[in-house]
């Protein structure tokens, strides 16, 4: 997450990054870079995001935690864009080689990004901003915390969205299990364990092999908001009710 944007920034690129557990809306038909440029430039008051982003040298999600180590932007930075310039050259190259223990000490790549978002703000003039709850922009804050946005926006389909971020997640295991049961997981069940795929020669892990046509849905935690009913999983969050008889 710090050297593959350092080195694309040295080449002169302009970097849409992107967790692996982000899942796109392709029937909203939208190219992912559109919602950022429009003929190479910043998009303006015409596009999705209406607040003159040309200003702009870094568009952050909205994290949804208020925690002061986020603070003062609480950009997710496992969702964002950042134009080439002088500004963010120097930005990614201090990430690297002078914050690079600070990260290793919180172990949080989030914590030590943001932090230094901050400083480069105040001393270089950074331009930054968050897209504070943008409606087409979900994520795990909303995922945990507004259940009646993640039903009309999944279930009944009324709210559009372009853009899902399956973050605030403990494990490994629990983001699996809300990726499935939110119909966003398309791998095969012999292909989940990287491990397994590095020790094997028997068996195929290609995409064709381990790439399902359809989403694989199971159910992991009633408590949790899922695409299909699951009384009969348990509750991750004690005293919680099932997402389905809230």
């Amino acid at each position: 997450k710090v050297v593959a944007v350092h080195i694309l920034q040295q080449l002169g690129c302009d970097i849409l990054f992107q967790d692996v557990d982000i899942v796109w809306n392709s029937k909203m038909g939208i190219h992912p870079l559109d919602l950022f440029t429009v003929n190479d430039t910043a998009v303006t008051s015409s596009s999705y995001f209406t607040d003159n982003t040309g200003k702009f040298d870094m568009l952050f999600s909205d994290d949804g935690a208020r925690n002061i180590q986020f603070a003062p932007y609480s950009g997710n930075t496992g969702f964002y864009y950042v134009r080439h310039n002088a500004r963010t050259k120097w930005l990614f190259t201090s990430l690297l080689y002078v914050a690079g223990d600070y990260m290793g000490k919180v172990k949080s790549h989030q914590h030590a990004l943001m932090q230094l978002v901050s400083e480069h703000v105040m001393q270089y003039g950074l331009r930054v901003k968050t897209l504070s709850h943008h409606p087409l922009l979900l994520g795990g804050s909303e995922y945990h915390r507004q259940y009646d946005l993640i039903r009309s926006a999944f279930i009944q389909k009324s709210n559009p969205w372009l853009v899902f971020h399956m973050c605030w997640t403990h494990s490994r295991v629990q983001k699996l299990a809300y990726l499935k049961q939110m119909g966003f997981w398309r791998v095969q069940p012999k292909c989940e364990d990287p491990i397994l795929s590095m020790k094997t020669t028997t068996e195929d892990f290609t995409t064709s092999s381990c790439c399902a046509a359809e989403p694989i849905v199971e159910c992991g935690y009633a408590d949790k908001p899922s695409i299909i009913p699951c009384p009969d999983s348990p509750k991750l969050d004690k005293n919680a009710e099932s997402f389905w008889e809230g």
